[in-house]
């Protein structure tokens, strides 16, 4: 399975009709979305909204709920033995039996018209776990692909991974991180891996602890108190960012657009450098040796309000603020079967350098400027080569192909272009201006017969006075 390919490209709109799912038991509620079952459902309806903003915010549009057909119920189980049913009687097993409980409540004539499930489950419902949700890996994860019609509509309402193998047993109810744990798990079910990073240092170069979910920066990571967007491989395999805007050559000069605005129209700049690195090495350390198809993607992250430091003088994390070009390893691991899981290695600002571990490549952050909305980079086999060509003015940046031609317009007769009407217009000037000039020759022409007439009245006068 490649990470880097169209496949995954959809044309258009795509809107997720969420059904979600509010579920007690044992007495049990869901106490971090409200203390009544109209505040929980009215909560719910708020996490689908929140997530939609999220997933538009980071396709540009092009992804995310549709609002007027999405449904939440509430689903009171009663008193329920968990384990008693095959699950594993602990936290992740409890969670998945109460999904599948609550699905057969629930029934199939409400999934009808829905294209997705999502459940809230009590935190206190069962042992904890260490986790705030979980999301099997959902047939929704071929959603993206154009073979596959229409979209975002899976058939087969009876599989358990589709209709109850996604649920959130905790959130944040304040703040920004209000609909994080939805919009994370609800990513995995479209087929995305974990991102993870180094959260307690921010730039990894070998200290602090590489975490599974520690990319800050991404809605597969873990963001805090911050909402987050999705980074530059997960927008491509969720089908929104299309090859076309991605450079895949170490070009000497290229020219990055910040992922926020979405792909070039004039065709100026890409949005992401994608190369291949098949000698790096996850820096999570259990995916060492069993990731495949690994690639450095290198992006104009911006939109985040802090990108942290570590300052090793004061043993502090520093805030930096503003878009920072970031490098993530993407790769996958085949026995999940999920689609990309990315790694935040590194990110720079104005004049810093970034040498890969595995050595022989080093990218350079040029300049950025943070009011166009781009950066200029370059890729030597040293950090400081990369610099220097910086320093020695790097040639104009390599540039995506131009956008298609525009259309013809609409009052343009059919069979007939644009091109013809200003042939046509041209002739008509061109006439009226050669019929002018030939007007003005003819009264030149005219002046100076007359004139040289005249001097011959003279020297006839002249030569009768004599």
């Amino acid at each position: 399975m490649s990470l880097l390919n169209d496949d995954r490209w959809f044309d258009g709109q795509r809107r997720v009709r969420l059904l979600s799912v509010v579920v007690s038991h044992n007495g049990f509620t869901a106490d971090y979305a409200g203390a009544t079952t109209g505040g929980r459902e009215a909560w719910a309806a708020q996490q689908t909204r929140l997530m939609d903003d999220t997933y538009r915010a980071s396709t540009w549009n092009k992804l995310g709920f549709d609002l007027a057909n999405s449904v939440v119920v509430t689903v009171d189980l009663g008193a329920v033995t968990l384990g008693a049913s095959g699950w594993s009687n602990d936290c992740t097993g409890n969670n998945y039996e109460l999904a599948g409980l609550a699905a057969a409540s629930v029934g199939a004539a409400t999934y009808a018209n829905i294209d997705a499930v999502l459940y809230f489950h009590p935190s206190a419902g069962t042992a904890p776990c260490g986790v705030s949700g979980q999301c099997a890996l959902g047939v929704l994860q071929n959603i993206s692909k154009a073979t596959i019609a229409p979209q975002f509509l899976e058939l087969d309402r009876s599989n358990f991974q589709w209709h109850a193998g996604c649920y959130v047993r905790s959130q944040l109810t304040t703040g920004d991180d209000l609909a994080n744990i939805a919009t994370h798990e609800f990513g995995h079910h479209l087929g995305l891996g974990h991102a993870a990073g180094n959260d307690d240092f921010g730039r990894w170069s070998g200290q602090g602890t590489f975490a599974e979910i520690g990319d800050t920066g991404s809605v597969m990571g873990k963001g805090g108190q911050t909402r987050n967007r999705f980074s530059a491989p997960s927008r491509h395999w969720l089908g929104v960012l299309h090859t076309t805007s991605l450079v895949q050559s170490d070009h000497v000069g290229v020219r990055l657009r910040a992922l926020s605005l979405g792909p070039d129209p004039s065709g100026q700049a890409w949005l992401a450098m994608v190369l291949a690195c098949p000698s790096c090495t996850p820096a999570f350390s259990p995916n060492a040796g069993t990731a495949v198809d690994l690639r450095m993607w290198i992006a104009l992250d911006d939109g985040f309000a802090c990108n942290q430091d570590y300052n090793a003088a004061s043993n502090q994390l520093e805030c930096r603020a503003g878009p920072v070009v970031t490098l993530r390893l993407a790769y996958t691991i085949p026995s999940s079967n999920f689609g990309p899981t990315t790694e935040k290695w590194y990110w720079l600002k104005d004049n810093e350098t970034y040498a890969w571990p595995s050595g022989g490549k080093a990218l350079a952050v040029c300049s950025i400027n943070a009011a166009a909305g781009s950066a200029d980079v370059a890729v030597a086999q040293s950090a400081d080569d990369a610099m220097a060509r910086c320093i020695a003015s790097i040639p104009s940046p390599m540039t995506p192909p131009p956008p298609a031609s525009p259309p013809a317009s609409p009052g343009t007769p059919l069979g007939q272009d644009s091109g013809s009407e200003s042939l046509n217009i041209g002739a008509i000037v061109g006439a009226v201006v050669g019929g002018v000039c030939g007007a003005l020759f003819v009264i030149l022409a005219y002046w100076v017969w007359r004139k040289r007439k005249r001097r011959v009245e003279v020297v006839d006068a002249s030569i009768q006075k004599s």
